[in-house]
C-alpha cells in the first residue's frame, strides 16, 4: 500500500529499491544518524539496506508508516519520515525523522515533513496522539517539532550514553485537539500530482 502525503515544499513517498544507494549513503554519515538516535549507526551495506527497504515496505501500513521525504521542485530525496508503533485501539503513534542530507538542514524541510506526517496521522490515521523523543544536541529537531505544535512533556535524564558521556531525552507530544487547534492543521493530506 503506497501512501503519498504533500507538504508545502516536500512530499512523502514510498521507498522504492532504487533507493537503496541513497540511504545507505545517509547511514555512512554519523551527523544525521547521531542526531535522529538510531540505536545502530554502523554503516551498512548495500544488500542491508535494500534487506531494510524490503522490510519497511512489507510492514507498511501495519504498525510502521515510512516515507522518504522528497523535495517538491525536483523530486529529490532529502530524508527519512516514520510514524511507528502505530496503535490503533490506544490511539497512539511515535514519530521519527531524520534528514540524510545535511546541505539541507536548517532549511524547514524537517519541518514540513512533521506538518505532513502529522497531518497524516490524525486525519487518515484518526489517531489520538502523536509522541516522540528527542535528543537535547538536537536543537533544529526541538526546534522543529515545536513550530509543529509539539509540547514537551518531560525530560528523560541521563537516557543515552554517547561520546563518552550521558545526555538527556526529550518527550514531546501533539494531541488531536491540540492539532485541530493549529492554522496550518489538515493542510497536507492531499495528492501528490506527478
Amino acid at each position: 500500500m503506497e501512501h503519498i502525503v504533500r507538504g508545502e515544499r516536500v512530499f512523502l513517498r514510498a521507498f522504492e529499491r532504487t533507493d537503496a544507494e541513497t540511504y545507505r549513503r545517509w547511514r555512512a554519515d554519523a551527523g544525521p544518524m547521531d542526531l535522529a538516535g538510531y540505536p545502530d549507526r554502523a554503516p551498512l551495506s548495500l544488500v542491508q539496506v535494500e534487506q531494510r527497504i524490503e522490510r519497511i515496505t512489507s510492514d507498511q501500513g501495519k504498525d510502521l508508516f515510512t516515507f522518504l521525504i522528497c523535495l517538491l521542485d525536483d523530486e529529490r530525496p532529502i530524508g527519512e519520515v516514520s510514524l511507528f508503533e502505530v496503535d490503533r485501539l490506544n490511539g497512539s503513534a511515535m514519530l521519527g525523522i531524520f534528514i540524510g542530507e545535511s546541505n539541507e538542514w536548517g532549511k524547514g524541510y524537517g519541518t514540513d515533513a512533521v506538518n505532513a506526517l502529522v497531518d497524516f496521522a490524525f486525519a487518515e490515521l484518526r489517531v489520538e496522539r502523536v509522541g516522540l523523543n528527542v535528543w537535547t544536541e538536537n536543537v533544529r529537531g526541538m526546534r522543529a517539532y515545536e513550530k509543529a505544535g509539539f509540547v514537551h512533556e518531560g525530560t528523560l535524564r541521563h537516557d543515552r550514553y554517547e561520546h563518552g558521556r550521558f545526555t538527556d531525552g526529550h518527550v514531546m507530544s501533539l494531541l488531536r485537539d491540540e492539532w485541530r487547534a493549529l492554522p496550518r492543521h489538515g493542510t497536507s493530506v492531499r495528492p501528490h500530482a506527478r
